[in-house]
């Protein structure tokens, strides 16, 4: 009970600001709010954080005591540090009750907070649709259904993000445009698409949405959105003939949809943008690095994105940047049913990118022992170079692959083929210090005395990486004198390593 000793305190504030009006307006304990107002309560009193009487009652719903505030002078306008009014809190709290008495007593409907939002924007945004109504139905002002944030989105753009069917249909007869653009350039449709929401893109479409606007910030087109997100019956609804759609537009990276569907898997979309009646999509379109739909099945792996690009007509042997082909880029990735699958269909198997480099030199360095096995099946030339003068055998024997090692050399490959360095297979194993690698090369006769560019011969590679068990193999492979001095000489008189030799690492 509040008597005349305290009454000088009425207004004494917390360590945050908050005085006893606000403390009970928390709570909505009216009785004591209207004992504080008698004994001289300033009614407008803000804590540190702006918070109001007002603000706190319409936060947590106390309609009573909200209308005994305003009743007492509150003011239904005076906003918290961040710009967020009592009007805003209660509609994006979805509270209809608190929100039709601040508009009664005069709140302002189109009031924005510190990031430009509407009461409208946050009752949209959260999916409050009795709120929206409200605020839309609202006869003493005028809303403005199109007022967009800081970041440019409207109470549609919210809406439609978010999936709140009933709400956007609200908006829409209420004349909110289908077609603005947020701040980074997205629709209404855009943000639908993408999201999955199909209740909501045909309901924008119905209201004249355009279907071909894109994106500032990626150029990203709504069909470009749902197809790379996989949502199959939005790209149903944006490929229908009344809609029209343009399936061969691309975006700022140059990629169209059907790209983008195959990169992503969406095996569904890659169908649907690919009808058997129409030849209107372009399935051999590539972006700006040149990769097409089937380049970016392949890349991934996607086995029946693949076998449909290629029933539609891809291209199996158009490159994309570095002059990387399909079967280029599978090989690479070891998809050995994508790489089977091509050679099935006319795959170059010796075709060669800018650097020289074959499919079989990309598998082999990557240690994919099936995919090399299906190439050499289908006639991979063992021999071929790369611009480093490099042969698959070298790079598998650099990379440490002793099966893809073992197969090339059952296949015919060179075993004393070097690169452009003079640096043989033997070399690179010696540095890696394989001794597998090296006891097959030695099997298989390579050259333990060759030299490369700087005079340096497979011994002295392990030597200087300090490979011993390599050492040992190779002095083996040609026992004489001056090899033991040599052993000697890089290890000295280590008995243990001797009566071992020759050992792994």
């Amino acid at each position: 009970m509040l008597d005349s000793s305290c009454y000088s305190d009425v207004n004494e504030v917390d360590d945050n600001g908050y005085s006893p009006l606000v403390g009970a307006s928390f709570g909505g304990h009216v009785g004591v709010a209207q004992l504080l107002l008698s004994r001289g309560a300033e009614v407008n009193q803000t804590a540190k954080n702006g918070w109001s009487a007002l603000y706190a009652a319409s936060l947590y719903g106390h309609v009573e005591l909200a209308s005994l505030l305003v009743s007492n002078g509150a003011d239904v306008n005076q906003a918290a540090e961040d710009g967020l009014s009592p009007l805003h809190v209660s509609c994006r709290n979805g509270d209809v009750e608190v929100a039709t008495l601040l508009l009664s007593k005069g709140a302002d409907v189109n009031r924005v907070d510190d990031y430009g939002c509407s009461a409208l924007c946050l009752a949209s945004q959260h999916g409050h649709v009795k709120a929206v109504a409200l605020l839309l139905l609202e006869k003493t002002t005028s809303v403005d259904v199109n007022l967009a944030d800081n970041d440019g989105a409207t109470p549609l753009c919210a809406a439609s993000q978010n999936g709140f069917v009933a709400i956007v249909r609200l908006l829409l007869s209420r004349g909110a445009n289908a077609n603005h653009a947020g701040g980074n350039g997205a629709s209404p449709l855009c943000m639908a698409s993408e999201k999955g929401h199909v209740d909501v893109v045909r309901l924008l479409l119905a209201n004249g949405a355009d279907v071909n606007h894109v994106k500032d910030d990626g150029g990203s087109s709504s069909l470009h959105l749902a197809s790379k997100y996989g949502h199959v019956e939005v790209v149903r609804l944006l490929l229908e003939e009344t809609t029209g759609a343009d399936v061969n537009l691309t975006d700022n990276k140059g990629a169209s949809a059907l790209r983008l569907a195959s990169q992503h898997g969406h095996v569904e979309v890659v169908a649907l943008l690919m009808p058997e009646k129409t030849t209107s999509v372009d399935v051999n379109l590539g972006d700006n690095d040149g990769a097409t739909p089937l380049y970016a099945g392949c890349e991934f792996g996607f086995v029946a994105i693949v076998r449909l690009l290629l029933s539609h007509g891809a291209n199996v042997n158009q490159t994309a940047c570095r002059g990387c082909s399909p079967l280029g880029v599978a090989s690479e990735e070891g998809h050995v049913d994508v790489v089977r699958l091509l050679l099935a269909n006319g795959a170059d198997v010796n075709h060669t990118m800018d650097a020289g480099g074959s499919s079989l030199h990309f598998a082999s360095q990557y240690g994919h022992v099936e995919v090399v096995r299906l190439l050499l099946a289908s006639g991979a030339d063992v021999s071929l170079t790369n611009t480093m003068g490099a042969s698959p055998l070298c790079l598998a024997s650099f990379a440490s692959c002793v099966s893809v090692v073992q197969l090339l050399l059952k296949h015919g490959a060179d075993v004393n083929q070097a690169a452009w360095n003079g640096i043989s297979p033997l070399h690179f194993a010696s540095y890696e210090g394989c001794v597998d690698i090296v006891r097959l090369l030695i099997e298989y006769g390579a050259d333990v005395r060759c030299v490369d560019s700087n005079g340096m011969m497979p011994i002295d590679a392990a030597r200087n990486c300090g490979h011993r068990a390599v050492v040992s193999w190779l002095v083996a492979a040609t026992r004489s004198p001056l090899d033991e001095l040599i052993l000697e000489l890089s290890f000295g008189q280590d008995d243990d390593f001797q009566r071992v030799m020759p050992i792994g690492d």
